[in-house]
């Protein structure tokens, strides 16, 4: 079991992970974006999407995590606060 420190530094872990995927999916937007723009070729556009594809499910299991996490943490206060 977590203490509330650790599950707070933990939550602070994934809201970082979360902004890095949410840059690197910035990032792979732009990319394809500049891609059919500049040449409307779309031989790796298949590979882009599936490495976008993969983004959003790590961006999905970690919100997921930290929202689990942060019921977690909000029981714990109101066990402490209750005496449980």
């Amino acid at each position: 079991m977590y203490t509330g420190d650790e599950l707070r530094q933990k939550i602070g872990t994934e809201k970082r992970e979360i902004e890095r995927l949410q840059q690197d999916l910035a990032e792979l937007q732009m990319i394809r974006e500049d891609m059919y723009d500049s040449d409307g070729d779309s031989s790796s556009s298949s590979e882009d999407s599936d490495d976008g594809d993969d983004l959003r499910d790590i961006l999905q299991q970690l919100l997921r995590e930290n929202a689990d996490l942060e019921v977690c943490q909000n029981c714990k206060r109101i066990a402490l606060k209750t005496g449980g």
